[in-house]
């Protein structure tokens, strides 16, 4: 069947998915019915009646050959006329055996999913999918900045999976990207893990956080040609515009990264200096004025040491980061437990499983605590900054957290509303009044209005927390002025060891040689990848190298560790050959920054040209022409330096 679009062409599958653009599928597709029943039906009924292909679990994105995933998402409109994500982006089942064996360039993640062609449509409850309207229809790929956090994301689910632990994945691990479990109910469908001996775990699949989706659709509403353009009034778009204005990015570039750090890193990193500073040394050293406001303290503090002037931080809105102010006695005690929401009586009742409760969904955040220590005196910003971490509650005590939550379920449906659990019952959580004053009522499902409640997290626990952040904070100190040996060797085994995950050490000529020309290339040696915690897989490995025109990144004689077949994306480091041109290398090879530029060439933005970059600036960079003959091959990205 001749199909209405062409399924190779991005701009063609782009202009066919916007002809939904304010209408219901059913209005273009009078025969759609529903074509299943589960979560995905939307996605699956606009796959068969609108693109017409059948839908599938397949590896590779929904259209092949332009390397585009067709995903379906809710959005709603709330009270206050915002409009947000319904809910998470479910993508593609992990498989843990066959995901642990990958790179992120690698992954089953990335070869889906580095294209979406994202439509929106509008959620109404009991209203069949075929006629909902789809409001907003767009390409997305992720921006470098975007990607940076999203990679580190990923590595996080794929150390637990190399490591046995993919029992014990949590949404809080993740920033954007979560491995949320999948299946008709939590705990049905099993599967086996990559490490022999290790428990089945919960099946999983790769989402997008809804908090990254608001954003998205933000973005969205501001460019008429994404979308439905009745759907808007001027008011609202002010809204958005006032919105989005309120928040700024605390990374606008790459290079502000250390090498091989994450985000949270980044973050940490940039208090390092503060920590054993008063609130008054920090405003002379941030030349911020910070306010004496108890309840606003923290988050003066906070956005004078990150220097990020807007009322909200883009990246911490985006991954739906909690910021929580924690303030020591200047003994060292904490007196106060730490409140969250109110519990919703009415709602509560209707949560049916712990994992979809609004207490499970909360402490399965990302949380971003702020230690201060008070002053004896009571002068606020005599207050001391002790430490900064990012917390999840672990595993272990999430079981105690949903014993707690079926316990003050059972009471609310009992209409006890007076032997909830109390502080000193247990070691975790309490429920305890969230309210101004007895006035302040809220309706039970009895239909009696009954004081305000809220969860709590025990004072005891958090300190507890906060110890242990504390205690591996004075441990690494502690290491870092141990004296070391001299720095040893590469170790560089001879042979292809059988029951090691390896990878191979080229010159840069036989790297450059075998997988540009798929010529036989002389392996140097072996890399365990595990005495080095290295990425493994058939497209990774290693070459030494030399010259000073990437330093202070490389050095001269590092080995570098870099993955074959990969996109290449602004800021990348990379290795290419130049045709006719020698290097450093004595040849036409060489390590590089990655920069592009682009224009539009018959109404296509496309690459026009490629800019290699030395980071030495006693070094030129090297412009290329891509329509001529001496552009560079790009062999492979740079993924880490051993560090011996």
């Amino acid at each position: 069947m001749k199909l209405p679009y062409d399924h190779t062409s991005r701009e063609s599958i782009l202009e066919y998915g916007r002809a939904l653009l304010g209408k219901t599928l059913r209005e273009l597709h009078p025969d759609a019915v529903e074509y299943s029943t589960g979560k995905g039906r939307m996605g699956q009924s606009v796959e068969k009646y609108h693109f017409g292909y059948t839908p599938n679990s397949e590896a590779e994105p929904d259209f092949a050959e332009a390397g585009v995933e067709l995903k379906c998402t809710p959005m709603k409109v709330n009270a206050d006329g915002s409009m947000v994500s319904k809910e998470r982006l479910v993508l593609n089942i992990i498989d843990y055996v066959a995901e642990a064996q990958t790179t992120f360039f690698t992954s089953s993640f990335w070869h889906k999913n580095q294209l979406i062609l994202l439509m929106f449509y509008l959620h109404e409850n009991g209203v069949n999918v075929i006629d909902l309207i789809f409001k907003i229809v767009r390409l997305w790929d992720f921006p470098d900045v975007d990607r940076k956090i999203i990679q580190d994301d990923w590595s996080k689910l794929h150390w637990k999976m190399t490591h046995g632990l993919a029992h014990e994945i949590s949404e809080g691990d993740t920033l954007y990207l979560g491995g949320c479990p999948n299946g008709s109910k939590a705990g049905a469908e099993m599967r086996t893990q990559y490490m022999p001996g290790a428990p089945k775990a919960q099946q999983r699949a790769y989402s997008i956080k809804s908090k990254y989706l608001n954003t998205i659709i933000l973005e969205s509403l501001l460019h008429p040609e994404m979308y439905d353009d009745v759907f808007i009034s001027d008011a609202q778009k002010r809204k958005i515009e006032k919105t989005v204005a309120e928040a700024s990015n605390l990374v606008n570039s790459l290079d502000e990264y250390e090498e091989e750090e994450t985000f949270e890193q980044l973050v940490e990193r940039r208090f390092t200096p503060y920590y054993g500073k008063n609130i008054y040394e920090i405003e002379i050293m941030t030349g911020w004025e910070i306010s004496n406001n108890p309840k606003s303290i923290s988050n003066k503090v906070i956005h004078a040491i990150l220097g990020v002037k807007t009322p909200k931080i883009r990246e911490f809105e985006k991954a739906n980061l909690q910021q929580k102010s924690i303030r020591l006695e200047p003994s060292g005690v904490l007196k106060e437990s730490m409140v969250f929401s109110q519990i919703d009586y009415k709602g509560i009742v209707e949560e049916e499983e712990w994992e979809d409760s609004v207490w499970y969904e909360t402490l399965t955040q990302r949380f971003l605590f702020v230690v201060f220590r008070k002053s004896a005196d009571g002068d606020n910003k005599k207050a001391i900054l002790e430490k900064v971490f990012f917390w999840t509650m672990p595993r272990k005590d999430l079981t105690v957290a949903k014993k707690f939550w079926e316990d003050t379920k059972a009471k609310i449906v009992a209409d006890d509303f007076t032997h909830f659990w109390k502080l000193g019952d247990h070691n975790i959580c309490h429920v305890r009044p969230k309210a101004k004053d007895n006035t302040d009522t809220m309706e039970a499902p009895s239909g009696k209005m009954v004081t305000k409640k809220g969860y709590w997290l025990n004072a005891e626990y958090i300190l507890n927390v906060v110890n242990a952040n504390m205690q591996q904070n004075a441990e690494a100190s502690e290491q870092k002025h141990i004296s070391t040996p001299a720095t040893p060797k590469l170790h560089i085994l001879n042979e292809h060891a059988n029951g090691k995950r390896i990878i191979p050490l080229y010159n840069i000529k036989a790297a450059c040689g075998k997988f540009l020309y798929n010529e036989e290339a002389e392996v140097k040696g072996w890399i365990d990848t595990e005495e080095y915690g290295l990425p493994y897989g058939d497209n990774i490995f290693v070459v030494q190298a030399k010259g000073h025109s990437m330093e202070p990144k490389i050095h001269d004689g590092d080995y570098c560790v870099f993955a074959h077949g990969t996109s290449f994306y602004d800021g990348d480091i990379i290795l290419a050959e130049i045709p006719n041109k020698d290097s450093e290398y004595g040849g036409s090879f060489t390590i590089k920054k990655y920069t592009r530029a682009k224009a539009v060439v018959d109404g296509v933005e496309q690459k026009v040209s490629v800019t290699l970059v030395p980071l030495n600036t006693d070094y030129e960079p090297m412009s290329f022409d891509l329509e001529s003959e001496e552009k560079p091959n790009m062999v492979g990205t740079f993924r880490k330096v051993i560090r011996l």
